[in-house]
């Protein structure tokens, strides 16, 4: 991931925006407005190596469940169960993100196949976040 990536800012309400995130300079907390974030990694489709961050403690607090980033988590999934509160940081280890990439994954169908194929390298991903001091417990989904 380089020093400074180009994310996707999913608020509960309202449209996503691009955002501009420094892991080492604990952006992820200033954005998401929470001291304590977790992480859902998204497996797949190829080309993508996506991490959603979250505010885990974001149902204890009660705050309003995120339909895209539930729908989001949800598709790439395969089924429903997984529901994010508040809102969502969504970042990847390799590209810059932008709005057209959000609708992409919106759209795309889940591929089972395609989705264990990159579970090894979301393994990285995990990897090179912790080393890079980012605050997080790991939900692998």
């Amino acid at each position: 991931m380089e020093e400074i990536s180009q994310g996707i800012y999913i608020p509960v309400q309202g449209p996503p925006e691009i955002k501009q995130v420094n892991v080492k300079k604990e952006d992820i907390s200033k954005i998401l407005q929470s001291d304590f974030n977790d992480h859902v990694t998204i497996f797949g489709p190829k080309g993508f190596h996506l991490v959603l961050f979250c505010d885990d403690d974001g149902q204890n607090k009660k705050l309003p469940i995120n339909p895209l980033a539930t729908r989001l988590i949800s598709q790439r999934k395969g089924r429903d169960g997984i529901l994010i509160p508040g809102s969502a940081l969504l970042l990847d280890d390799y590209r810059k993100l932008t709005l057209d990439d959000l609708r992409f994954l919106l759209k795309e169908p889940f591929d089972i196949k395609e989705e264990k194929k990159e579970v090894k390298k979301m393994n990285d991903v995990l990897r090179n976040l912790k080393l890079r001091g980012a605050k997080h417990t790991i939900i692998l989904a």
